[in-house]
Formats: C-alpha cells, sequence, structure tokens
C-alpha cells in the first residue's frame, strides 16, 4: 500500500497519506527481535495491521474518524454525516459526499 493516495472530487484532487507501511515495518523489525515473551503479542499486533491494510481505504478512515470526533452517528444519521462531510470538503458534491458516508456506514456496521 502506498503512503500517499490520491482521491478525487470532480476536478478537485485531496491527498492522503498513510503510514500503514511504516507501522508495519516497524512492528516486523521488532519481531524479529523480540524474544519469547513479547512475540506472540508483537505476531497478533502484525496481523491486526496486515488486516486493516488489506481491507483500508483512506478517505473511509478518514471519514470515519471525522464523523467520529463530531458525535455523528453515520447509521442514525446519515444527513447530518454527509453535511459535516461537505463542511470539511468545501465544494464536494452531494452525491461525492453521500458516497463517502455509505463508505463509512459500511466501515462501522456492526460496532
Amino acid at each position: 500500500m502506498a503512503g500517499l493516495e490520491m482521491f478525487g472530487f470532480g476536478n478537485r484532487k485531496v491527498p492522503v497519506i498513510s503510514d500503514i507501511d511504516a507501522a508495519l515495518r516497524i512492528v516486523r523489525d521488532e519481531l524479529e527481535q523480540a524474544g519469547p515473551e513479547d512475540a506472540p503479542g508483537l505476531r497478533r499486533a502484525l496481523a491486526a495491521l496486515e488486516n486493516y491494510a488489506d481491507h483500508s481505504d483512506p478517505v473511509v478512515h478518514w471519514a470515519c474518524d471525522l464523523l467520529d470526533k463530531a458525535g455523528i452517528d453515520p447509521h442514525a444519521h446519515p444527513v447530518a454525516a454527509i453535511k459535516r462531510v461537505r463542511e470539511e470538503l468545501p465544494g464536494v458534491g452531494l452525491a461525492s459526499a453521500k458516497k463517502i458516508v455509505d463508505g463509512a456506514v459500511t466501515a462501522t456496521r456492526g460496532r
């Protein structure tokens, strides 16, 4: 997974920086040097990070974080969620904001 990804809305492109590669590298390095007491926990951490990286959409993660900080549940209040996304990304259209919120709803299903 690249450290810098781009997502766009209409003619606008917004960079999204992800540090997942750095985190994976750090945990792998620590695991190589870990003793028998620390290795199991580091293996679990590595598995969790790898799962996150495999199923990671930086836009969805950004939206989930934004809505969580705003105290907006995208399941219960999709209109408020769309409004908040559009406030944070001026110029983003309704359809694009809805797509982002739909991704957040899917990602947080079952929470």
